[in-house]
């Protein structure tokens, strides 16, 4: 009886440090669980912090490659009509340089427009109604407004 009360009595303190050793652990996993959340949450910040520092970034990238190519143009208007001249000129040539770029921006959109137009087109030229593709269906459509805009029946 004695063997077996020691057996269980050393099974018993076996379990116990066993369960001390479980609730350190579990302690242990808890503060690393509270130091992965705090670095979680700090990564977050970070990344938001480094979205507004990119859109500035863009910001200032934009109006560094307009303030350079409005100086490109200016130097190639000045090469151009180079010389002393009065405010009158140096105004004009101000809008002159203005009219450049704003003409350069205006020709890039119209691009644009031309391409968005021509993806459109395609896009509709995919779809059927019927016999007919979204597309002629479009066209037949703007034929019949012209026509009736112009009084032509």
């Amino acid at each position: 009886m004695k063997v077996k009360e020691k057996a269980v009595t050393e099974k018993a303190s076996t379990i116990f440090k066993l369960d001390e050793m479980l609730t350190d652990k579990k302690k242990n996993l808890e503060e690393v669980d509270d130091t992965a959340q705090y670095y979680e949450r700090k990564l977050d910040s970070t990344k938001k912090e480094l979205a507004v520092v990119e859109d500035d970034y863009k910001i200032v990238s934009d109006k560094l490659e307009e303030k350079s190519r409005k100086a490109e143009i200016a130097k190639e208007v000045y090469f151009m009509y180079s010389g002393d001249g009065s405010d009158r000129e140096h105004d004009l040539f101000e809008e002159v340089v203005q009219l450049r770029y704003e003409n350069e921006q205006k020709d890039g959109e119209i691009r644009s427009l031309k391409q968005k137009l021509n993806d459109s087109y395609e896009f509709m030229k995919r779809f059927m109604i019927g016999e007919v593709t979204l597309f002629e269906k479009f066209m037949q459509r703007v034929k019949e407004k012209v026509r009736g805009f112009a009084g032509i029946r």
